[in-house]
């Protein structure tokens, strides 16, 4: 295909655009004229050996985590490297050589000449100094330049001496990885507060938050940046989606490419997603407890893993991010619109008193997560630098793709809607209006419109443990500020439609829900407050609802209803307590574990509604780490899971996942009695120095699922 290809496009370009780096290429098969012969010949000049000094250069370049026998480094950074040569040698007469992908050439950098005496500066930016010299061993100190294509290089010696060049044999041990560097302040990806880099660059595992804001379940989530393998699985996403090789040291191009690369819906891309509930031709997103096994499994086939939803797609991003040197942060967003219209309102439609489903065409998520990267905009204007929005779940086309941004957050907060990219798909999801419609003779009126609902809590994971941050105040100001006003008029007059609707008649009633905290098993008791805050009695007819619910926003038909008919005095509230046994829906909730309570009701023909979600959860297992950790020590990890749920579990999986394993251990029980312990152990001896994680999970149905985890250090 790739000779087919070069035929096709010969008369087109003089050479074919690189778009693969993880190539094994000998550059030089034949000798160079007047350099030494492959063999050995008495009385000349070659390279005996190149030390690339590797612990000492990773240990300085904060690379040293990484699971991988060849140096890796950080561009805008100096590192060193060794050279043996068979005899003396003067520094002015050395060059080293890097080159990258196919066809390199110094026109667009992916060929590199560094000089180390007095030579005209490359334009590259790349520079060199000869540090000191032993005798035939030159010490040689390389900076890569701030903006250096990002990814594997071939590395070569070359001397010219006495009208001869000497160059040095392919040797792939000598190869190297440039990455981005968040901590020099001329690379695109400075990020200012050194000590947050310990989070968004360095930390291989995290929590991701999920559920509702009222109720918010913590996944743990294992990186795996650093794993053996991993950094060649990054690059070879951008090989698979043909990213040119020179736009590789392009930050928010790299960015944009691996939002559209990481989903498969319109390419060969890393994931496959499924909001269905069939995982028969693949494994439940719930089971996932970590990036490792899936960046493995598509690095090794080239096809996508099934299967995904947005939590693996953020969590999979952020591996992406960090392992290529770009600070990142998986980001929650809670009560998160998804408008096909790209506008700033969410429609939802009544007919009677429940809701159009068949025409209601935007929905609500409870949760939905993405990811942030914190990069300078050289394609914007200055002030639109710093945390970008990026998100590789599919959900709509950016340009003819499944992708979107990176959105400069304060191009999101202020309504600067027109600087790219997708920036007005993401202030619809978090500054949405939800406007309520009833049909009524004929058509659809206004008769409510919640302009608190969209975004109530974004959040992601606090520098340094295991909280919760809350970010909102970073996406949008105040509901009901003078600001917020102002940013969402902005966007208007950039072409976002608004909802104006003035509804002039006061709230007839307020109704409120409240359910404390349920565990699976449990009884709900939901207790409703109807308050009157009219200066008249009011009617109220209606009914209580109760359905499952995706986390997308899609409900079930409800299982259960209560009517409701009663009479609310003046300055007074109505108060009633339901009760609904677990007995009584432990049959709808196969597969789901959100409720959806809903109150709809009529005052004198004003429609009143309520919604409340119910997250039914599960206590987590323990992790317990006992034995040697040292290197090579045996370290037991066991992960044990009580069933205090007060209900026969039935199709129950036991995961254990971690630092220096392939891929998770999952073992099945189609059953757990009530009070049963089931449990799972492994063995592991640790590889690396560092951090470990282990991370233990239960997962019922698919569906239901709590984890917890382990963490300890590897220092000897």
């Amino acid at each position: 295909m790739a000779d087919q290809h070069a035929r096709l496009f010969s008369r087109r370009f003089q050479n074919p655009v690189a778009k693969t780096n993880l190539i094994e290429v000998d550059d030089y098969p034949e000798p160079l004229e007047g350099a030494t012969p492959r063999s050995f010949v008495p009385g000349t000049l070659w390279v005996e050996h190149m030390d690339m000094l590797k612990t000492v250069n990773m240990m300085e370049h904060r690379t040293l985590a990484y699971n991988i026998n060849k140096l890796v480094v950080r561009r805008g950074q100096h590192f060193r490297i060794l050279v043996t040569f068979s005899q003396d040698v003067a520094s002015d007469d050395v060059r080293l050589e890097f080159l990258i992908g196919s066809n390199p050439n110094p026109v667009d950098d992916t060929r590199v000449t560094v000089s180390f005496g007095w030579h005209r500066p490359s334009k590259s930016g790349w520079t060199g100094e000869a540090v000191q010299q032993y005798g035939s061993q030159l010490e040689l100190a390389v900076r890569p330049s701030p903006w250096a294509i990002m990814g594997k290089y071939r590395c070569y010696v070359v001397v010219n001496t006495g009208g001869h060049t000497v160059r040095s044999r392919r040797n792939d041990a000598t190869d190297i990885y440039v990455l981005f560097n968040p901590w020099c302040k001329e690379d695109g990806a400075y990020y200012p507060r050194e000590q947050d880099l310990q989070e968004y660059v360095l930390n291989d595992s995290g929590i991701i938050f999920q559920g509702t804001e009222n109720s918010i379940l913590h996944r743990n989530w294992l990186y795996g940046q650093f794993e053996k393998g991993i950094l060649d699985a990054c690059i070879y996403i951008l090989d698979a989606a043909q990213m040119p090789i020179k736009a590789r040291g392009n930050l928010t191009c790299v960015i944009r490419k691996a939002s559209a690369a990481l989903n498969s819906q319109d390419d060969n891309g890393v994931m496959q997603g499924n909001w269905s509930d069939d995982y028969s031709q693949g494994i439940a997103p719930t089971k996932w407890t970590g990036s490792v096994e899936i960046l493995k499994k598509y690095a090794s086939t080239g096809n996508p893993v099934s299967f995904a939803q947005c939590w693996v797609f953020a969590g999979v991003f952020t591996t992406f991010l960090r392992c290529l040197g770009i600070a990142s942060r998986t980001i929650t967003n809670f009560s998160s619109a998804h408008d096909n219209t790209g506008n700033l309102r969410v429609d939802l439609l009544f007919r009677g008193n429940v809701i159009d489903n068949i025409n209601t065409l935007d929905s609500i998520w409870n949760y939905h997560c993405w990811n942030e990267v914190y990069i300078k905009r050289v394609d914007l204007p200055p002030r639109f630098s710093g945390w970008q929005a990026v998100d590789a779940t599919p959900q709509e086309t950016s340009e003819g793709r499944y992708r979107c941004g990176p959105a400069s957050l304060t191009a999101i907060k202020t309504g600067e809607v027109s600087y790219g990219y997708d920036t007005k798909f993401i202030i619809a999801e978090v500054n949405s209006d939800v406007v309520h419609h009833r049909y009524e003779d004929g058509e659809y009126t206004v008769f409510k419109v919640d302009k608190t609902h969209v975004g109530k809590l974004i959040c992601t994971k606090a520098v340094g443990s295991h909280n919760l941050m809350d970010i909102t105040n970073t996406y949008k100001y105040c509901e009901g500020t003078e600001e917020n006003q102002n940013a969402l008029d902005l966007a208007e007059a950039r072409g976002m439609m608004r909802d104006h609707t003035v509804i002039e008649e006061e709230e007839p009633l307020r109704v409120n829900i409240h359910v404390n905290e349920v565990y699976r098993g449990q009884n709900i008791e939901m207790m409703v407050n109807i308050q009157n805050l009219t200066r008249s009695d009011r009617q109220f007819h209606g009914r209580l609802d109760v359905a499952t619910e995706y986390y997308t926003g899609v409900s079930d038909k409800p299982f259960y209803h209560q009517d409701i008919d009663t009479e609310v005095k003046v300055n007074e509230a109505w108060q009633f307590l339901y009760m609904l046994n677990f007995e009584d829906f432990r049959q709808h909730i196969f597969g789901v574990h959100t409720l959806q309570v809903s109150i709809i009701g009529e005052v004198d023909t004003r429609l009143v509604t309520e919604i409340k979600l119910i997250e039914l959860k599960l206590h987590a297992p323990t992790v317990v780490v006992s034995g040697d950790r040292h290197i090579n020590g045996l370290v037991t990890v066991t992960v044990t899971y009580k069933n205090d749920s007060g209900d026969i579990l039935t199709d129950v999986d036991l995961a254990i996942s971690g630092t220096d394993m392939d891929h998770a251990l999952i073992i099945h029980h189609d059953t757990v009695e009530m009070e049963q312990s089931i449990s799972q152990m492994i063995q592991v001896r640790p590889s690396k120095l560092g951090h470990y994680t282990f991370i233990g999970k239960v997962i019922l149905q698919n569906v239901y699922e709590a984890s917890g985890a382990q963490e300890f250090d590897i220092d000897s």
